[in-house]
């Protein structure tokens, strides 16, 4: 063997072992994007659970300072938790986490769930939620992404914080006397 021969097989050889070590990057860089896909998920499974904990809390404590139900500080709060223990439900039917060898059917499953979750809020709460917000205007309460995402929340996420801010415009008012 001689040493143009043995020059050649070298430089072979490190080439693939540089393309083995990209490889393993890249690898390693799709793990890390699935990894975060996961926190992110559970970190949002969290969010609704102790949102929809919370205005049920919030609720209670409302009762029982003597918030009557026809009173519109009550009702807010009540429609607030309602719409949040509505995108909680929704979450536990959530599909899976995206598999890299199923993700066209498992991203398929995904905006499905996400269309249908919008359009039950949509059947269920766009008139309750328009008929609280002309509520709460009328005494001075609004908030401008809340008349947006209530129209039509793109996602389960926009549903969530409809709920989340129609309890913060709630806390708002004063308890009546």
């Amino acid at each position: 063997m001689g040493n143009t021969e043995r020059v050649l097989w070298t430089v072979f050889v490190y080439a693939l072992f540089v393309l083995e070590i990209r490889n393993i990057y890249l690898e390693r860089a799709a793990q890390n994007q699935e990894f975060e896909v996961i926190v992110n998920r559970l970190d949002e499974n969290q969010r609704t659970a102790e949102a929809a904990r919370v205005a049920a809390e919030v609720l209670r404590d409302a009762h029982a300072r003597g918030l009557r139900e026809k009173e519109l500080k009550y009702r807010a709060l009540k429609l607030s938790r309602d719409v949040l223990a509505f995108a909680d439900e929704q979450r536990k039917s959530a599909p899976r986490l995206l598999n890299v060898s199923t993700w066209e059917a498992d991203t398929n499953a995904l905006i499905g769930y996400m269309q249908d979750t919008v359009l039950s809020y949509m059947e269920r709460f766009a008139k309750p939620v328009g008929e609280m917000l002309g509520e709460l205007r009328l005494v001075g309460l609004s908030d401008h992404i809340l008349d947006v995402l209530a129209r039509r929340p793109t996602n389960p996420l926009g549903v969530v914080s409809v709920g989340e801010r129609i309890g913060a415009l709630a806390e708002q008012l004063p308890d009546p006397k």
